[in-house]
């Protein structure tokens, strides 16, 4: 068996920030990223061969506002917003996002933040496979859906002039995931 699997993403980002409030950034941008996914693989016993080719590729747009908001020095906050349109379901997709950092001492930050997050490319792995790649990635379509997650993280970051430390706790609940072994 010989492959030779390829996966391709070439994007733009294209982003500015704006100082019209006092204590408030804002960001807003866009993003276009095309996605490519070429499978091709040559079987070959004895005397007998086969070649299959399998071909994907879709467009993601996304535009985003951010506010990133410092009412003291101590604190700061972030709001977020990104909507994402995909070529493949022609679908707009809203992900916000909320981030805070507040500053207890010098030494001592507390942070934490909450997202939602939609994955439109997926890692495809087959450990037990003898008769292909251990590693295959397959773009969100008609047979594979848009894995759409919740993210939450808190933490804090504690430093001295000898050492620095930090500790976080991070929670990630997804739903849509695919069977692959039905693939």
């Amino acid at each position: 068996i010989q492959e030779r699997n390829t996966f391709n993403d070439e994007s733009i980002n294209i982003y500015q920030n704006i100082r019209l409030i006092k204590n408030h950034m804002i960001q807003f941008g866009y993003n276009r990223s095309v996605y490519s996914i070429n499978l091709n693989t040559r079987r070959s016993l004895s005397e007998v061969s086969e070649n299959s080719n399998t071909s994907q590729q879709s467009l993601l747009h996304s535009i985003f506002f951010e506010d990133i908001w410092t009412p003291n020095k101590k604190l700061r906050l972030v709001l977020g917003l990104r909507n994402s349109f995909f070529s493949e379901n022609k679908m707009n997709f809203l992900e916000p996002r909320l981030s805070g950092t507040f500053n207890v001492s010098p030494n001592l930050t507390i942070e934490g933040a909450a997202g939602k997050n939609n994955q439109f490319i997926h890692q495809f792995n087959n450990s037990f496979g003898t008769r292909s790649s251990n590693s295959t990635w397959i773009i969100s379509g008609k047979r594979v859906p848009i894995v759409r997650s919740s993210n939450s993280q808190i933490g804090m970051h504690l430093k001295n002039h000898f050492s620095e430390v930090s500790f976080s706790l991070y929670t990630r609940s997804s739903e849509e995931h695919f069977n692959f072994e039905k693939f």
